[in-house]
């Protein structure tokens, strides 16, 4: 039942965070935004409600997670908003050595 992901900021020994079966995103950018400030290198935020007007926000949040090796994204309603997916977050991160799957698209 987590909304938000915020108040993580003091734990600079933070690797792994699993927050996948929530409801992040349902309140919009804020709800993730913070995500930026995690030195996290394996992050699961699957089977949320993360969605964006713009995809490109939270591309550029991920782009600041400098640590992030490993993301699960997938079931969230952004995966269907951004244009190739897959092909584009390998791409525009370059430390990610694995990217979760997709296994339902939104429409």
């Amino acid at each position: 039942m987590i909304k938000k992901i915020e108040n993580l900021g003091e734990l600079p020994e933070l690797e792994t965070l699993i927050l996948s079966r929530n409801q992040i995103g349902g309140g919009g950018e804020s709800d993730w935004l913070h995500l930026k400030d995690l030195p996290v290198s394996a992050l699961d935020v699957s089977n949320n409600q993360i969605s964006a007007e713009d995809p490109e926000a939270f591309i550029s949040v991920l782009k600041q997670m400098k640590n992030l090796k490993v993301l699960y994204l997938q079931n969230n309603p952004i995966c269907a908003k951004i244009r190739n997916y897959r092909k584009r977050l390998i791409g525009e991160l370059p430390s990610l050595k694995y990217l979760g799957k997709e296994t339902r698209f939104f429409g």
